[in-house]
């Protein structure tokens, strides 16, 4: 996003710049965590444990102590409004001679920075808050890659002190987690950022700086409360179908696949915004929350430093109006949603370019991602051709790679090469029942419609299960003695049908006769004996059987072959008119042979 580079009169200014203060301030030190590439440090801590609690210190770099009010810098300030971080560096709100060095907390560099001292108890409670001025030493300018490293490497001189700020860390997690909150929690490899929005990290280390500048900003908003100080508050609410936090959280820790939780929490959870007055922060579960530990990169953050070093440090009056406030406010908001938006867009039309070239090129597909092929995976059947993708696609089905979302795609829209791929699918699935209804749950989810399904119990513990899904189900149901299985075989029921042409209406469901039925039941252990070969290898750790067809005389031979323990081989060989036949058949011969069931 481009906008106005900073004026001659601006970077003078900055250039000249020196320390302005002539307060007393506390010398102080500290340590810094951050990104592997970050330039702008503008956060130290420092941890001192008690018996029964401890001292957290929050040190925040101070713009303030070098940029005066209403000149041409601070005027262009709120004008650019944040840093905007860039693929080839970043445009800063601050000219880079004070966002990367003067006011940076450069290792072994003195800078002014406004400390935050922070009293919590064993429980990760907040019982005291202090503020005061200070210049801050910082000892050790980690980045995150190297803070994993110290933390579990007992000859680093930082290692007690990063093992104790991670286990505090951890308490202040389980606190905020124990109350309800959302944001700033890990869940299956992903993070849900303090606005509840989803990130990749991978470092131990992030989650000590998390939960520090949360608490540092929770405990800036309470003194500002208790002050009835009108101060850039950060508010989040919920949107009127969003369940309470502790199902939210269920539910997101449930759908496992990131495009679903995306779409699930922007239903959910409205935009976060600034204002002057407090409504509450909903991902965080907290009723005063705000931002004051990023001053260098973020505009809120800097009119935040501005009020609480006039008003709670240096017990003058705010420098700002509640109208003024206010107007900061929404020019914020605004900004930060026309940036959003914008760079939705660039990266979308970005990806879906790249994406698009290689669905319709002869390109490599051996070095993309699960994740980027799954993205060429969709734009591809949007474009109805999978031509260039189709034995990639196959090769990731059967190697497993395949996301339960590429299934939607592959599944429920029209391409031309549908009939192979939709028939591998099929037999896909059918080795592995419990995938069937994960799938047709995120198909419901991406469709927005629902799916649910009716169950009767025939006869002591024999249950019929029928899939209904856009108002279709099938004539037969899911037949078995556990509910849950007969469901996974009502899912590709349904499934096999919608690829048929033969879903049906409520009103056209066939219940089994009785004997049929009981007949059917007293097989159940064999009636997927594909499935329940595959589940029975799994269980040992032993590799999955290996199935080859051969087309004979208008039939199909399958062969299986399998490794099993102590080097035993096992190989047989069916022939039937279908290949479901043929494969069902030719695992029961297997299962023979390992002594599972036995055949008349």
């Amino acid at each position: 996003m481009k906008r106005k580079p900073f004026t001659t009169v601006v970077l003078q200014e900055a250039e000249n710049l020196s320390f302005l203060s002539n307060q007393e301030r506390q010398q102080v030190i500290g340590i810094t965590i951050d990104g592997d590439t970050s330039l702008d440090l503008d956060d130290a801590i420092w941890i001192e444990p008690r018996q029964q609690d401890a001292l957290i210190s929050v040190h925040i770099a101070d713009p303030t102590a070098l940029i005066l009010p209403d000149t041409p810098l601070d005027q262009m300030v709120l004008e650019r409004i944040e840093t905007l971080y860039l693929k080839h560096g970043n445009d800063p709100m601050l000219p880079h001679i004070l966002s990367e060095d003067r006011l940076s907390l450069l290792e072994n560099q003195p800078r002014p920075t406004i400390s935050i001292y922070i009293l919590v108890n064993e429980a990760g409670e907040i019982k005291d808050t202090r503020l005061e001025l200070s210049f801050l030493s910082n000892l050790k300018q980690f980045t995150y890659t190297k803070a994993d490293q110290a933390l579990v490497d007992p000859s680093s001189p930082y290692f007690t002190l990063l093992r104790y700020c991670e286990t505090w860390a951890q308490k202040l997690n389980y606190a905020r987690s124990s109350t309800g909150a959302i944001g700033g929690t890990y869940c299956g490899g992903l993070y849900l950022n303090e606005d509840g929005s989803i990130e990749v990290i991978t470092y131990k280390s992030h989650q000590i700086i998390q939960e520090f500048m949360v608490l540092a900003n929770r405990a800036i908003a309470n003194l500002a409360q208790e002050a009835q100080l009108p101060i850039v508050y950060r508010n989040q609410t919920a949107s009127a179908i969003a369940p309470d936090q502790k199902m939210m959280l269920n539910t997101v820790l449930s759908l496992g696949v990131p495009e679903l939780i995306r779409k699930r929490l922007q239903s959910w959870l409205n935009a976060a915004e600034y204002a002057p007055f407090l409504i509450g922060h909903f991902a965080l579960a907290l009723p005063a929350y705000t931002h004051f530990t990023s001053p260098i990169r973020r505009l809120a953050d800097y009119i935040n430093h501005r009020i609480i070093k006039a008003v709670l440090i240096e017990k003058k009056e705010s420098p700002y109006s509640l109208e003024t406030i206010r107007d900061i406010c929404h020019k914020i908001n605004q900004h930060r949603q026309d940036t959003r938006i914008a760079r939705d867009e660039y990266f979308t039309q970005q990806s879906q370019r790249k994406l698009l070239q290689m669905s319709t090129s002869n390109a490599q597909f051996s070095n993309i991602s699960d994740k980027e092929f799954s993205e060429i995976i969709k734009i591809a059947t949007q474009k109805k051709t999978l031509a260039n993708i189709s034995e990639e696609i196959l090769q990731r089905l059967k190697a497993n790679r395949l996301k339960p979302v590429d299934y939607y795609h592959l599944t429920f829209f029209d391409y031309q090469e549908k009939l192979e791929i939709q028939e591998n699918i099929l037999e896909y699935l059918e080795d592995h029942p419990n995938l069937v209804s994960q799938y047709l749950q995120i198909a419901a989810q991406l469709k927005q419609v629902e799916l649910r399904f009716i169950d009767v119990e025939i006869s002591a513990q024999n249950y019929a299960v029928w899939a209904v899904f856009e108002e279709k189900t099938t004539v037969k149901p899911g037949l078995d003695r556990s509910k849950l299985t007969a469901k996974h075989k009502a899912s590709f029921l349904w499934i096999d049908n919608y690829l048929k042409g033969q879903l049906v209406g409520l009103n056209q469901r066939e219940l089994p006769q009785e004997e049929t039925i009981n007949e059917h039941l007293e097989i159940s252990e064999i009636d997927n004996p594909i499935g329940n070969l595959n589940d029975h290898l799994t269980k040992l750790k032993l590799t999955p059987p290996k199935y080859n067809f051969t087309a004979k005389g208008g039939e199909w031979e399958c062969e299986c072959r399998v490794n099993y323990y102590q080097g035993r081989q096992i190989r047989q060989i069916y022939q039937a008119s279908s290949k479901k036949e043929a494969k069902q058949t030719v695992a029961l011969l297997v299962l023979r042979e390992l002594g599972l069931i036995s055949l008349n």
